[in-house]
């Protein structure tokens, strides 16, 4: 696989991820609170998985390396929360501890697109990074002790869609820089038949 497809690859997967976490969060009456949550389990994996493969695909040192590398962290403290026998104080505080490090992360990422000349599909990483940013920003503060329990539980769902709806952007724009760049890409005519 080369290094463009890895990217790809692991853009996507991080986009499903969150989407799969946003479903997790959400209040849908015909799944279980133990269907839901685990998928907020398998989001978070999917988003750890996809992030670490795109600061595989960095540039070695780099600040979008580094971002990638701790919002796959931060995803990865989650699934902690979720797998480990801890009492649930101590769950939320892996869940809080997890978003503000993705939020980092997701700042560090994205002070490196104003390295360099910026492109039109930049715009995709800025807005798409801005609204992880957010997302994971709203749910830390989803977690905070003095909210009611609906308080939380509307910026943890608000802000997981944010979220999600960032990685997805992000994803679009990784896929529009890749397959303009990609030479190897071709679109096949349409067979044409002899009369």
């Amino acid at each position: 696989m080369t290094n463009d497809q890895l990217e790809l690859t692991g853009a996507w997967i991080q986009a499903i991820g969150t989407v799969t976490a946003a479903v997790g969060a959400s209040p849908i009456k015909k799944l279980s609170n133990d269907f839901l949550e685990d998928l907020a389990l398998i989001g978070n994996e999917l988003q750890a998985t996809g992030n670490a493969i795109l600061a595989g695909t960095s540039d070695e040192g780099s600040l979008e390396q580094l971002g990638n590398a701790v919002q796959a962290s931060g995803n990865v403290i989650e699934v902690g929360g979720y797998v480990l026998p801890l009492e649930e104080e101590t769950q939320n505080d892996l869940f809080n501890a997890g978003n503000i490090i993705q939020a980092i992360g997701g700042s560090v990422a994205l002070s490196a697109l104003f390295d360099g000349t910026p492109e039109v599909n930049d715009l995709y990483d800025l807005y798409g990074n801005i609204l992880q940013i957010i997302g994971n920003s709203l749910q830390a503060i989803g977690g905070n002790q003095n909210l009611s329990e609906q308080e939380s539980f509307q910026l943890n769902f608000v802000g997981s869609w944010i979220q999600a709806t960032g990685s997805v952007i992000s994803a679009i724009g990784v896929s529009k820089e890749i397959l303009k760049d990609d030479s190897t890409v071709q679109i096949n005519k349409p067979l044409s038949y002899p009369n």
